[in-house]
């Protein structure tokens, strides 16, 4: 559980906390009570309970798990691309890039075995890392959402596939270098070497 939500809870505990031990049964008017009946269809007296305050804590701790969760789920987890096809080449777009923010880190928590950070670029648009073991290598790139990242398509044609739900594209070259390339919503990454689709794929499973 994250800070932020300890703290609402904590606070939502307390605010419970200061209700009277016994909360005071209201009188509704006989015009409302009237109106209520015709809306909802009222349950036999002695089925009727008083909620306690641990009964209330609880429901609100509930809600305000399910307000989280919310929240969490609804921000977009990639954003629309287009794909523009030229004679020897594609082009990636992100179609939404109005609140394009700097790159300022790039983390990989997976990296096959054998293979060393060779090199390490940083700017505002871009990190990358190259990884090496022998003749195999790697490139891990994090670009700006608006940035228009081309690849080469002149001899194969891509091809759609699925990253941690998300929709990404996969490529390939006539020597023997192959990637992915998809959106988090926030970055563009780029995955691409000459080593097998099945490690590029679990390298861009754990990029961020």
């Amino acid at each position: 559980m994250s800070n932020f939500e300890e703290v609402c809870l904590l606070s939502c505990e307390s605010w419970v906390d200061s209700f009277p031990a016994e909360i005071p049964k209201h009188k509704f008017s006989k015009k409302h009570t009237e109106k209520m009946k015709e809306v909802f269809q009222t349950e036999p007296k002695e089925n009727k309970h008083k909620l306690s305050k641990k009964a209330i804590k609880f429901i609100l701790i509930a809600a305000i798990l399910l307000s989280l969760a919310t929240t969490v789920f609804a921000i977009p987890a990639c954003r629309e691309f287009i794909i523009e096809k030229f004679f020897n080449h594609s082009e990636y777009n992100v179609v939404d890039t109005s609140d394009a923010k700097d790159v300022t880190s790039l983390n990989l928590n997976y990296i096959p075995t054998g293979f060393e950070k060779t090199e390490e670029y940083k700017s505002d648009d871009l990190y990358a890392n190259a990884y090496k073991n022998t003749e195999l290598y790697f490139y891990v790139k994090k670009y700006t959402i608006d940035t228009n990242i081309g690849y080469d398509t002149e001899k194969y044609d891509d091809e759609s596939i699925i990253i941690n739900n998300i929709k990404a594209v996969y490529f390939r070259s006539d020597n023997e270098v192959n990637g992915i390339i998809f959106n988090n919503g926030e970055y563009i990454f780029i995955v691409d070497g000459n080593i097998c689709k099945d490690e590029l794929v679990k390298i861009a499973q754990n990029v961020k």
